[in-house]
């Protein structure tokens, strides 16, 4: 059998089993093709979510079953739990992860992020600085178009670190507008070390921040997490066992 054949057909697996395949049809013929497909299927399956994870931008970070649940002294496992699974994405909420900094918020909203790709969803994970910063960059015509469709597009769009940088009256803007876009249409995931009721404070110039706050916390199941930054105790932990090995 001519496997360029097979892989000008897509049919990655049988191209590379196909002694195997012929063995088992040999046996049994309607088992084999059973065999082949389902094969066939898991193999495709894989490279689409593989593709998926890649588009998404995740970069490296721990999953949850790494997460120190013993650390946070507030934390709602049952509703993160119920974030993960695909019942949630198929009525795709919002999710605010609020909470100071050194907590997991980022893992946490990663994890979500890989969960929908999990479920055969589109993601994509983006700090805020680096999506307005590209948004500012696009301020009309088909570029903008182009940029906007990048972020309103996905299934879940994972907007990491809002309020740590003040934001100007465009990028409050730019913000704004792909919220708007995505309200009651798609699920936005954003992690913040502010109370909502201080985003006031890095948004100074603009008098869109109530509208975005509204449309954000509608329909929004909020995380939060309080306690002593771990990534402080983690560094802390490490110094200790440099001393001990010295």
């Amino acid at each position: 059998m001519d496997n360029s054949v097979l892989r000008e057909l897509s049919l990655p697996f049988l191209s590379e089993n196909t002694d195997a395949f012929l063995v088992r049809c040999k046996k049994n013929p309607a088992a084999a093709l059973e065999w082949w497909l389902n094969e066939e299927l898991r193999e495709r399956s894989n490279k689409r979510f593989e593709s998926r994870k890649k588009s998404a931008r995740l970069g490296r970070f721990k999953t949850m079953s790494d997460f120190d649940w013993d650390w946070p002294s507030e934390f709602d496992q049952a509703a993160l739990k119920h974030v993960l699974s695909k019942e949630f994405f198929t009525g795709m909420k919002n999710v605010l992860i609020v909470g100071p900094e050194g907590l997991g918020k980022t893992m946490i909203a990663k994890n979500i992020a890989l969960a929908a790709i999990e479920h055969g969803f589109r993601s994509l994970f983006v700090s805020a600085s680096a999506m307005v910063g590209d948004l500012n960059t696009h301020s009309e015509g088909h570029p903008r178009a182009v940029a906007l469709r990048r972020y309103t597009s996905p299934h879940l769009l994972v907007i990491d670190e809002i309020g740590y940088v003040t934001y100007s009256r465009e990028s409050a803007f730019n913000l704004f507008e792909v919220v708007t876009q995505r309200y009651e249409q798609s699920a936005t995931v954003v992690t913040t070390n502010l109370a909502f009721k201080d985003w006031g404070q890095i948004f100074p110039d603009a008098h869109c921040v109530t509208s975005l706050v509204d449309r954000l916390f509608h329909h929004a199941i909020v995380l939060t997490i309080t306690g002593k930054s771990y990534r402080l105790h983690e560094h802390k932990q490490s110094l200790q066992e440099g001393k001990k090995g010295e």
